[in-house]
């Protein structure tokens, strides 16, 4: 009985056609990737996750988005030795 190894599991380069058996990312010998990529942004916009079309962009100033950002960690600290006082009480 003999079984056709999948492309998945070929353990040549794709490009040299060198072995690769311990399944190195690029290829020793030619340096190139050794294996086609197994997904593309189509199969990831073919997916439930890839159909969401509820995402909303916008776009802001860099000194809105640090004071956002600032703002944020100092509400994040206040709270965390607001916590750590009331733990030891």
């Amino acid at each position: 009985m003999s079984y056709d190894v999948p492309t998945i599991l070929n353990m040549n380069c794709i490009h040299c056609n060198a072995s690769n058996k311990d399944n190195w990312f690029y290829c020793k010998t030619c340096g190139k990737r050794a294996s086609a990529p197994l997904f593309t942004t189509n199969m990831f916009m073919m997916s439930e996750q890839g159909k969401r079309s509820d995402i909303e962009f916008n776009t802001i100033s860099l000194d809105d988005h640090v004071a956002s950002e600032v703002a944020q960690r100092e509400t994040k600290q206040k709270n965390f030795w607001k916590e750590k006082v009331n733990a030891i009480r």
